[in-house]
């Protein structure tokens, strides 16, 4: 059985445009995971998909907690890491 991920994105420029898109992602299956971080521990690795990225139409990551000292990384160790300052998605 499919499973659905409705989404909706407001975007305003002040004085400027204002684009508001909806869309419906039909998937096969989606997950939900919540990870604690730790205090002082450096690493600690999340498993997102098992498979090929590829497989990942949506991903969002967001906190309680930002800063620029909260990163992450996506599959490649020599990528540079990304700061969790803000959600992101």
């Amino acid at each position: 059985m499919s499973e659905k991920i409705n989404w909706t994105l407001n975007v305003q420029v002040t004085a400027g445009p204002k684009i508001q898109v909806t869309q419906t992602e039909t998937v096969d299956a989606y997950d939900k995971i919540d990870v604690s971080i730790v205090d002082g521990v450096a690493d600690e690795e999340v498993q997102v998909q098992p498979g090929s990225a590829e497989q990942v139409l949506f991903l969002l990551i967001y906190s309680d907690q930002y800063g620029d000292s909260l990163t992450y990384k996506i599959n490649d160790p020599a990528a540079p890491p990304i700061k969790l300052d803000t959600l992101q998605r």
